[in-house]
């Protein structure tokens, strides 16, 4: 254990996702605690309600923090811009930011002394929001499944010129 607090969220509209309930809910426990960075998954759930969140919460958003580095006036926060051939430094002028993060950007805590941190769970009501989802439903696909698949071959620029297809084909059919 850390010995970080975690605050946690329940509330019967989580049973579907919904960023407009989760935007909500985050809205009202953000609002009462009043943090300085609120930190989000980059995501599909993460990019759907980090601007959102920004918005209610009059913060900064700076989404797929790639890093950070303290500087004289504040942190400073590095994304990349471009398909990764950038990056940009960002440093927020307000008092609360929303950060979506990239998976790996931060090394694991380091173990404290071994108490844990406080839970605190917060029941929360949801009202109505503007949309309700009704169901999530898996996707059929007729595709087979690599898990299925008896041996998955790839093949990159290495294998030279087209007319070498035939080593991948002769090696998926070992």
């Amino acid at each position: 254990a850390t010995g970080i607090p975690v605050w946690a969220a329940s509330a019967k509209e989580f049973k579907f996702y919904n960023a407009e309930v989760y935007k909500h809910a985050l809205h009202l426990l953000m609002a009462a605690l009043q943090p300085a960075y609120v930190c989000i998954a980059n995501s599909s759930c993460g990019s759907d309600s980090a601007p959102g969140l920004e918005v209610r919460l009059q913060a900064a958003c700076i989404t797929q923090v790639q890093g950070f580095r303290s500087t004289s006036d504040g942190v400073c926060f590095t994304r990349a811009i471009l398909g990764g051939k950038l990056h940009l430094e960002v440093r927020p002028l307000t008092k609360t930011t929303v950060l979506t993060l990239q998976p790996g950007m931060m090394p694991p805590a380091v173990e404290s002394d071994g108490s844990p941190g406080e839970v605190v769970l917060k029941k929360i009501h949801v009202p109505p929001q503007s949309s309700k989802t009704l169901a999530i439903n898996a996707v059929r696909s007729d595709d087979l499944a690599l898990a299925d698949a008896k041996a998955v071959v790839s093949a990159g620029r290495g294998i030279g010129d087209e007319t070498n297809m035939y080593l991948v084909y002769q090696l998926a059919d070992c």
